[in-house]
């Protein structure tokens, strides 16, 4: 899921570069077990997309994709054939982004800073009032006919 996420790559495009089918993927997406080969190479692919990360998900996934003009690979295909050494060195060469980020100023810091504990000590826990729905269970009784 951290990969796709990252990366914003599709099921297909997953699928593709673990070499099994996109109904594997989703299993493992949902927490079912894979082989220990499958999970040493996307380990390996998850090292590789966090090199590539820059943040946005359009640039990372278009870093993935785009072929070399030299090699005629792009970091997609040496990752799907398992040339993880190639593929390392290729996202190395890629030079990286400083972060853009501006920083808080001093009033937006204090109004995200979160309240003293000393004001929370004589606050209550209120339950919320949520008005029941439910209705009661009512067993079902077969009739005994005699026979």
């Amino acid at each position: 899921m951290e990969i796709r996420r990252r990366s914003e790559l599709t099921w297909e495009k997953l699928s593709e570069l673990f070499e099994v089918s996109r109904r594997s993927v989703h299993h493992w997406a949902n927490g079912r077990p894979m082989s220990a080969g499958h999970d040493r190479m996307i380990r390996k692919i998850l090292a590789a997309v966090r090199k590539l990360d820059r943040g946005d998900q359009e640039r990372t996934r278009a870093l993935l994709l785009t072929v070399d003009e030299c090699t005629g690979v792009s970091t997609f295909d040496l990752l799907r054939d398992g040339r993880f050494r190639c593929a390392m060195r290729h996202v190395d060469s890629i030079p990286s982004v400083e972060s853009q980020r501006t920083p808080l100023s001093n009033p937006a810091w204090e109004a995200r800073r979160p309240p003293s504990p000393v004001l929370l000590v004589e606050t209550e826990q209120e339950r919320p009032d949520i008005p029941a729905n439910a209705r009661a269970v009512r067993p079902r009784r077969t009739s005994k006919t005699a026979g």
